[in-house]
């Protein structure tokens, strides 16, 4: 869980943010903007839609913006971002189950850290399979463990 700080329209919340590095840019989703009490509707719409996996939707822009992670020490640190895409869930798509029933399908957009906030913060990703680990690291700590290796 993170903590999401909007100075800019005095609204903060907690967010669930997930780190997809297949996404080139940091978005918000309309759920969590929900939580923070800020409606998509009065945000600037970005010239441009999201598109991902499951096709595109209406994208805004949100701008100054303060990301707090906690790592698994409960250190605090304070990521600054200078605007994020965020990203309006789709209207239902109604379908036919398998079994003939009518239904609907909600979709709605995640909360994720993209490329460009690891490359704006100088940070990598360390994933370790075996171990079960994985985290973002400043590349001066990635570069310091590397030189004890040696």
């Amino acid at each position: 869980t993170s903590y999401i700080r909007l100075p800019k329209i005095q609204k903060e919340g907690y967010v669930n943010l997930m780190l997809d590095t297949g996404a080139g840019c940091t978005v918000l989703g309309e759920t969590d903007l929900k939580k923070m009490d800020v409606e998509i509707s009065s945000l600037a719409e970005a010239p441009n839609p999201i598109a991902g996996w499951g096709g595109k939707t209406q994208a805004f822009i949100l701008s100054d913006i303060c990301i707090f992670l906690t790592d698994d020490d409960n250190q605090c640190q304070l990521f600054e971002m200078p605007e994020i895409i965020c990203g309006k869930n789709p209207k239902g798509k109604k379908g036919k189950s398998r079994m003939g029933v009518q239904r609907t399908w909600n979709a709605t957009i995640p909360s994720v850290i993209g490329r460009d906030f690891l490359l704006r913060h100088n940070l990598i990703v360390h994933i370790d399979v075996a171990e079960k680990d994985i985290f973002l690291a400043s590349k001066l700590y990635a570069n310091t463990k590397s030189e004890n290796r040696k």
